[in-house]
């Protein structure tokens, strides 16, 4: 959606104002279409946790606690993303440094960057141990960035709802209490019911 939208404004720009005009329209519309959306998910960010324990969606509740807290959260957040990415950034050079050498070498020359694509292509059919390594090593760079960001959400929801035992225990009794109580809830002391 956010590609559409910065290809309009672009269009839009380049009719309006000719390429400079596209190209600067362009650039301008994603910086806009990507501040939005980390404002968003920032915002939001604490709806998967604060639903854990609350037993139901509560975006609203989510959207208070991250209220006059953007800044800290996305602050957290930012730094996790630049932590793995420069993580993946070394692990891509340091196991397909040639690759990217060639890729550069040959930036402005076409040819020479297909050649390059074709070399990786063929590396790619029988993986050597250093690219093995690397895929090793990327996922679990991967795992480590699912790990802190998680642990950042969950850290911060347990900070900012002070009221978290409190949720926790109207969605344990939610859950207990409706239709759906016997598929969600299973208690040592009560049956299952039949399917």
């Amino acid at each position: 959606g956010v590609v559409i939208l910065v290809a309009i404004v672009a269009v839009v720009g380049a009719v309006a104002t000719g390429v400079v005009g596209a190209v600067a329209m362009g650039v301008g519309g994603a910086i806009a279409a990507l501040g939005a959306l980390s404002w968003f998910q920032t915002r939001y960010s604490l709806t998967f946790p604060v639903s854990l324990m609350g037993g139901r969606l509560v975006l609203g509740e989510a959207w208070r606690l991250t209220k006059g807290r953007f800044w800290p959260l996305f602050g957290a957040y930012l730094v996790i993303g630049l932590l793995v990415t420069v993580l993946w950034i070394v692990i891509a050079a340091v196991t397909m440094g040639s690759y990217y050498a060639a890729l550069f070498r040959g930036s402005l020359d076409p040819q020479a960057m297909e050649a390059a694509s074709v070399t990786q292509m063929a590396a790619l059919a029988t993986p050597s141990p250093m690219m093995i390594l690397g895929w090793l090593l990327s996922g679990a760079v991967g795992g480590l960035g699912v790990a802190l960001g998680g642990g950042a959400v969950a850290s911060a929801a347990r900070d900012l709802a002070p009221e978290g035992p409190a949720i926790a225990q109207r969605g344990e009794q939610h859950l207990k209490s409706g239709p759906h109580r016997n598929l969600l809830v299973v208690d040592a002391a009560e049956p299952r019911a039949s399917r």
